[in-house]
């Protein structure tokens, strides 16, 4: 357990995934992490352990956490994406929250690019089998299907 000089307990960002996946295994419940994370502080007091929590936890602000890529992974992701839906070419600027989401493959988990909100849908409706595979997705996949240079 990661302990300060002090005797304090910190809570890590491995304590609260733990949590996260314990609760979500276990009971059947999907807690965000900063419930967690006052779960976790709040039964370390009850039996009398000095808590820090640190104000954000390292990566907790970070989008790509959820698909288990590191900075670095997303960061390729963002530099083949230039900015841009990998399917369609829509800047980011031109999406209604100014940003593009992270695609996955719905079977797999696997990562493959950077869509915008209309394509990201489209890409799901057709990993769920509710819409038919066209020659702008087909483009897409094989992209995708590349390694990030």
């Amino acid at each position: 357990m990661p302990f300060n000089e002090d005797g304090t307990f910190v809570i890590t960002t491995a304590d609260v995934d733990i949590a996260v996946d314990f609760y979500r295994t276990t009971i059947g419940e999907t807690f965000g992490r900063q419930y967690v994370r006052h779960l976790i502080r709040r039964s370390l007091q009850q039996q009398g352990v000095a808590v820090q929590v640190p104000s954000r936890l390292p990566h907790e602000g970070c989008r790509h956490r959820k698909y288990l890529l590191e900075c670095a992974e997303f960061d390729r992701l963002l530099a083949r994406a230039n900015g841009s839906c990998e399917r369609c070419g829509a800047t980011r600027e031109r999406t209604p929250q100014r940003r593009l989401y992270i695609d996955h493959d719905h079977a797999t988990g696997r990562t493959r690019g950077m869509l915008c909100p209309s394509c990201n849908s489209q890409m799901g409706a057709i990993d769920n089998g509710r819409a038919v595979l066209d020659p702008a997705s087909q483009a897409y996949l094989n992209l995708s299907a590349a390694p990030p240079s």
